[in-house]
């Protein structure tokens, strides 16, 4: 079995549990599991993102990959709405696929984010984001918007707010916004 599948099957009991108050039943609407579906999957991509970045450089990494580049998912994730059209089932997955993006882009990867959680390079600010914010979302949130909030709140917990990116400041469940706050 690849490491990925595993992951991402590992990151369902962990995502379940602090969720709505650890209840561990507190994903259960198509939209929490949507969700569910989303931190798996950029879990699973950051882990074996890390794993990589371990191997020496001679090594044919892309023979330990999915045999296609979309993986288990239709599509592969992508910043290119092209290559990674969106559907719903994958679509959280993507967001944060994106989120991950600009958070490297901006301020640059690590690869001791396994040893070092507390370091200001973004893949570890990334993680560490995606599961406080877990705790600050209620049993059953809606759609992206819960979420989102739950991250900001993380965010602006640990890092004074510092890594702005998302969901627009209008969005709303099933109603796409591209705007941003006025301080970004």
């Amino acid at each position: 079995m690849a490491n990925d599948v595993v992951v991402h099957e590992l990151t369902h009991g962990i995502t379940n549990r602090p969720t709505g108050g650890g209840t561990a039943a507190c994903l259960q609407t198509l939209e929490a599991r949507g969700l569910g579906e989303g931190w798996s999957d950029a879990v699973a991509e950051h882990y074996r993102e890390m794993i990589l970045s371990f191997l020496p450089d001679g090594l044919n990494k892309a023979a330990l990959l999915s045999l296609t580049t979309a993986g288990l998912r239709t599509y592969p994730y992508s910043i290119d709405l092209f290559v990674s059209p969106p559907v719903y089932a994958t679509f959280w997955a993507n967001i944060l696929h994106n989120v991950y993006a600009a958070l490297v882009q901006a301020h640059g990867w690590s690869s001791t984010a396994f040893t070092d959680p507390d370091t200001a390079h973004d893949n570890a600010v990334f993680m560490r984001l995606l599961f406080d914010a877990l705790s600050f979302q209620p049993c059953n949130p809606t759609a992206f918007v819960s979420a989102r909030d739950a991250r900001i709140e993380a965010d602006d917990t640990h890092y004074a707010g510092a890594h702005y990116r998302g969901l627009g400041v209008t969005a709303a469940n099933f109603v796409d916004d591209a705007s941003v706050p006025a301080g970004c």
